[in-house]
């Protein structure tokens, strides 16, 4: 119940919360107030109530109280998605790093006698699957379409495809995802430069899912003991 797997599960669970935030964040106040029975109740409520119950679950494993209180009013569709993409980096990080068998501590255990932090990641999974559904319930009975929220239009956003396309390309040694403004890194290991230009502006461009490309060129490679020699340089011992 821990590694690749929980984490990629827990990366989909913020993207589908920032898709449907998105979705719903033109809506009017009146549209926030939908609601068909069966469900938990209006947009607004579900959305309250999901994410705030995120953070509890995230206060289960960390001690960190909530910053999302449904004793309080809606705080608007803006606020909830700084707040989803806070909870859900760190339900990311946890998914990493919780042992599933670890118990919670005693203090936090409320209102259950034993609870496994594992219990706590698979429930925060249900939990949020279970609510957006009804969300996504509630805007089909009105029709408001709400777009492809299933796995596979998470591949596609995020590129889960784009990866091993990069890497057949010829010339590309290695593909990283990676955090900050880009998704992707492709090493390239050319003999010449043209060769380079080739690969970028003839074959990754092509590819689809590229927007845009930035290239950097490596002239020189420094190992840990390399740059250990090279800020040494005039301090060697003179005593001899």
């Amino acid at each position: 119940m821990k590694g690749p797997a929980l984490v990629e599960a827990f990366r989909y669970n913020k993207w589908a919360n920032l898709h449907l935030l998105a979705v719903c964040a033109d809506l009017s106040s009146e549209q926030l107030e939908l609601s068909v029975p069966g469900t938990y109740g209006s947009i607004a409520k579900t959305f309250h109530h999901m994410l705030g119950a995120e953070q509890r679950y995230i206060r289960r494993l960390t001690g960190i109280e909530p910053r999302i209180s449904e004793k309080e009013g809606f705080p608007g569709i803006a606020a909830l998605t700084s707040e989803a993409g806070a909870s859900g980096d760190r339900l990311i990080e946890l998914a990493s790093a919780v042992e599933p068998s670890e118990q919670i501590a005693s203090e936090l255990r409320t209102p259950y006698a034993k609870l496994p932090a594992g219990i706590v990641l698979v429930q925060a999974l249900h939990h949020g699957n279970d609510h957006r559904t009804h969300i996504c319930t509630v805007l089909g009975s009105h029709g408001i379409s709400y777009g492809d929220m299933d796995v596979w239009a998470y591949g596609d956003a995020v590129g889960a495809r784009l990866g091993p396309e990069l890497a057949d390309v010829e010339g590309v040694a290695e593909v990283y995802t990676v955090t900050g403004n880009w998704d992707f890194v492709a090493i390239v290991r050319v003999r010449e430069h043209d060769d380079l230009a080739n690969v970028v502006t003839h074959e990754l461009t092509k590819l689809e899912g590229i927007q845009r490309t930035q290239t950097m060129v490596a002239f020189q490679q420094f190992s840990a003991h390399d740059l250990e020699a090279m800020f040494g340089l005039g301090l060697e011992d003179k005593s001899d």
